[in-house]
Parts: C-alpha cells; sequence; structure tokens
C-alpha cells in the first residue's frame, strides 16, 4: 500500500511539471526559419571591399557612373579621356567666343576669335597675328579641348567672382566649357588669359 501511494504521488509530480512548463523553457515562435522569406534577386544587397567602402548593388537603381566604374573628378582638375576619341581635329579653329561675366563689378566681357584673324572685343573689331593665332590652336590641342574633361563650376558660388564660358567650333564640331573662380584648373586659366588679352 505505502508503494502505491509512491508510484501514485510520483505520477501526480510528472504531470504536473508536463502541464506547467517552467520559466527557464523559452516560448516557441510559430515562424519557423523555412517560413521565412528568403532574399530575391531585386533585394538590395550592400558589399563592403577590403577597403571598407561599401558599394551598393540594385539590379536597375544603381547610378549608371557607379555601375560603368567611372570616378567623377574633383571639382577644378582635369581628368584625361578614357578614350582618344575626342581629340581636338588638326588645324586651325573656325571661331572661338570667350565671355567673362561678374567679378567684384559685376562686369561682362565678350571675345570673338576667327581662324581668319578678326577679333571682336566687345563689339570693337581689330586683327591678331598669325603667330597669336598658332599659340591659340597649340593650347586648344595641348588640352584636348573637345575630349576634356571635369567640373570646373560648384552651385551655390558667390555673386561677386568670375564666371568664364568658352565655345570653340572646328571643322563642323563644337564645344562649351564652363568655369568660375576657385574651379578653374592652370591650364584652362592660361587659355583664358591669353584670349582675353586679345584686342585690348
Amino acid at each position: 500500500m505505502r508503494y502505491a501511494l509512491v508510484f501514485l504521488l510520483s505520477l501526480i509530480l510528472i504531470l504536473a511539471a508536463c502541464d506547467n512548463p517552467t520559466a527557464d523553457t523559452p516560448p516557441v515562435d510559430e515562424a519557423t526559419p523555412a517560413d521565412v522569406a528568403a532574399p530575391t534577386a531585386e533585394t538590395n544587397t550592400v558589399d563592403t571591399p577590403a577597403d571598407g567602402t561599401p558599394e551598393i548593388s540594385a539590379e536597375g537603381t544603381e547610378d549608371p557612373l557607379v555601375a560603368a566604374n567611372i570616378a567623377l573628378p574633383l571639382p577644378g582638375t582635369i581628368q584625361a579621356p578614357a578614350t582618344e576619341e575626342a581629340l581636338a581635329p588638326e588645324g586651325r579653329f573656325d571661331s572661338m567666343i570667350f565671355e567673362q561675366t561678374g567679378g567684384p563689378n559685376n562686369t561682362t566681357l565678350t571675345i570673338e576669335v576667327y581662324g581668319d584673324g578678326r577679333v571682336v572685343r566687345n563689339g570693337v573689331e581689330s586683327t591678331v597675328s598669325e603667330t597669336q593665332l598658332m599659340e591659340l590652336e597649340n593650347m586648344l590641342r595641348e588640352l584636348n579641348f573637345f575630349g576634356l574633361q571635369g567640373q570646373f563650376t560648384v552651385p551655390g558660388a558667390g555673386e561677386d567672382i568670375y564666371r568664364y564660358r568658352i565655345t570653340v567650333e572646328q571643322d563642323g564640331g563644337s564645344r562649351m566649357i564652363n568655369a568660375q573662380d576657385g574651379y578653374t584648373p592652370p591650364e584652362l586659366l592660361e587659355l583664358f588669359a591669353a584670349v582675353s588679352a586679345l584686342g585690348a
């Protein structure tokens, strides 16, 4: 009889333990790893290369320059063209128009230079020598003007700085470059100075 009581008490304790889980047992989450959706091909992913710079890749959403692995040059610097397709044409340019605006006095200077030696400076016409024209040609060629790449302006610049625009036409092609003080590389400043001295 005593053994029957001990057995009955043990059975009651076992059943009680099964009905009331202890606090040490964590609750069971109904969602299993198999139920969690796996990332699809369209999900943005961030890969961190060895240098620690994250590269974001998402099909159809990344910047074309990033996709092409093209780094923009720093403002005020010239970047060599990736190919030699845009080399300056050989021979004399047809026309060159240089404009300088702004500055402390908010002035405007416009100089038009033509391949035949004519120069029109703020409406006043004169003529330059063949040597001066050849110097301009050499500058354009050394700059690779038609293939020149870079950022020479920035938004939000002050009103009292000089802004420049130069347009060159040659062999049916045309190229215009805008620049401003503080972001114009020395090579371009040298060209601007040579043109702005004509007809003075």
